[in-house]
Protein backbone atom coordinates (compact mmCIF):
# COMPACT_ATOMS: atom_id res chain seq x y z
CA UNK A 1 0.00 0.00 0.00
CA UNK A 2 1.32 3.45 -0.90
CA UNK A 3 0.17 6.90 0.45
CA UNK A 4 0.15 9.91 -1.45
CA UNK A 5 3.13 12.36 -1.37
CA UNK A 6 5.09 9.68 0.10
CA UNK A 7 8.24 8.82 -1.91
CA UNK A 8 7.75 4.60 -2.55
CA UNK A 9 11.91 3.56 -2.22
CA UNK A 10 10.96 -0.11 -3.18
CA UNK A 11 11.35 1.54 -6.86
CA UNK A 12 14.72 2.77 -6.74
CA UNK A 13 17.98 0.27 -7.52
CA UNK A 14 20.44 0.05 -4.74
CA UNK A 15 23.22 0.87 -6.80
CA UNK A 16 21.50 4.59 -7.20
CA UNK A 17 21.43 4.83 -3.35
CA UNK A 18 24.45 3.66 -2.63
CA UNK A 19 26.28 5.82 -5.43
CA UNK A 20 23.74 8.67 -4.54
CA UNK A 21 25.07 8.60 -0.71
CA UNK A 22 28.86 7.89 -1.66
CA UNK A 23 28.94 11.19 -3.68
CA UNK A 24 27.52 13.24 -0.84
CA UNK A 25 29.99 12.24 1.32
CA UNK A 26 32.63 12.62 -0.76
CA UNK A 27 31.48 15.91 -1.78
CA UNK A 28 30.64 16.59 1.85
CA UNK A 29 34.47 16.01 2.50
CA UNK A 30 36.20 17.29 -0.12
CA UNK A 31 34.13 20.82 1.06
CA UNK A 32 35.14 20.61 4.61
CA UNK A 33 38.35 20.10 3.49
CA UNK A 34 38.34 22.78 1.08
CA UNK A 35 36.65 25.24 3.62
CA UNK A 36 39.20 24.35 6.40
CA UNK A 37 42.36 24.59 3.57
CA UNK A 38 41.11 28.01 2.70
CA UNK A 39 40.65 29.48 6.59
CA UNK A 40 44.31 28.18 7.60
CA UNK A 41 45.64 29.72 4.12
CA UNK A 42 43.79 33.41 5.05
CA UNK A 43 45.21 33.12 8.58
CA UNK A 44 48.47 32.48 7.18
CA UNK A 45 48.21 35.13 5.09
CA UNK A 46 47.33 37.84 7.94
CA UNK A 47 50.28 36.61 9.84
CA UNK A 48 52.82 37.27 6.89
CA UNK A 49 51.30 40.44 6.36
CA UNK A 50 51.09 41.44 10.12
CA UNK A 51 54.73 40.51 9.95
CA UNK A 52 55.81 42.37 6.90
CA UNK A 53 54.17 45.22 8.39
CA UNK A 54 55.57 45.01 11.65
CA UNK A 55 59.28 44.56 10.88
CA UNK A 56 58.61 47.71 7.50
CA UNK A 57 57.54 50.10 10.58
CA UNK A 58 60.50 49.50 12.60
CA UNK A 59 63.04 50.02 9.50
CA UNK A 60 61.18 53.31 8.52
CA UNK A 61 61.06 54.56 12.19
CA UNK A 62 64.57 53.45 12.09
CA UNK A 63 65.52 55.06 9.42
CA UNK A 64 63.77 58.24 9.88
CA UNK A 65 64.97 59.12 13.35
CA UNK A 66 68.59 58.09 12.44
CA UNK A 67 68.22 60.54 9.10
CA UNK A 68 66.37 63.29 11.42
CA UNK A 69 69.07 62.88 14.23
CA UNK A 70 71.97 63.05 11.31
CA UNK A 71 70.29 66.34 10.25
CA UNK A 72 70.32 67.66 13.63
CA UNK A 73 73.72 66.72 14.40
CA UNK A 74 75.03 68.65 11.35
CA UNK A 75 73.37 71.59 11.83
CA UNK A 76 74.85 71.54 15.71
CA UNK A 77 78.32 70.64 13.82
CA UNK A 78 77.96 73.59 11.34
CA UNK A 79 76.82 76.14 14.40
CA UNK A 80 79.37 75.36 16.35
CA UNK A 81 81.75 75.58 14.22
CA UNK A 82 80.35 79.17 12.82
CA UNK A 83 80.08 80.12 16.48
CA UNK A 84 83.58 78.98 17.39
CA UNK A 85 84.95 80.66 14.28
CA UNK A 86 86.41 77.91 12.66
CA UNK A 87 83.62 78.28 9.18
CA UNK A 88 82.78 81.77 7.93
CA UNK A 89 79.84 81.87 5.31
CA UNK A 90 80.78 84.40 3.87
CA UNK A 91 83.98 82.27 2.59
CA UNK A 92 82.07 80.96 -0.06
CA UNK A 93 84.94 78.72 -1.45
CA UNK A 94 85.65 78.05 2.48
CA UNK A 95 82.44 76.63 3.39
CA UNK A 96 81.72 75.23 0.08
CA UNK A 97 84.62 72.96 0.72
CA UNK A 98 83.46 72.11 4.61
CA UNK A 99 80.08 71.24 3.31
CA UNK A 100 81.37 68.73 0.59
CA UNK A 101 83.39 67.31 3.30
CA UNK A 102 80.68 66.49 5.75
CA UNK A 103 78.62 65.51 2.55
CA UNK A 104 81.55 62.53 2.03
CA UNK A 105 81.49 61.86 6.09
CA UNK A 106 77.23 61.81 6.08
CA UNK A 107 76.67 59.76 3.13
CA UNK A 108 72.82 59.06 3.68
CA UNK A 109 72.45 63.17 3.66
CA UNK A 110 72.53 64.67 -0.07
CA UNK A 111 73.10 68.01 0.35
CA UNK A 112 74.27 70.21 3.11
CA UNK A 113 73.24 73.90 2.13
CA UNK A 114 72.71 77.39 4.50
CA UNK A 115 71.15 80.76 4.30
CA UNK A 116 72.31 84.02 5.32
CA UNK A 117 69.91 86.00 7.26
CA UNK A 118 71.63 89.15 7.05
CA UNK A 119 73.07 91.11 4.13
CA UNK A 120 76.24 88.31 2.16
CA UNK A 121 77.93 91.88 0.85
CA UNK A 122 77.40 90.57 -2.91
Amino acid sequence: MTYPGVFNYQKLPLRLIVDVSFLIQVFAAVGLVGYFCFKNVHKAVNNLVEQFMSKVNILVNHHLITYLTTLHQIHQINADAIEVGCLNLRNFRGSGRSFCRKIQVFQDIGYNSYTLTTDAGC
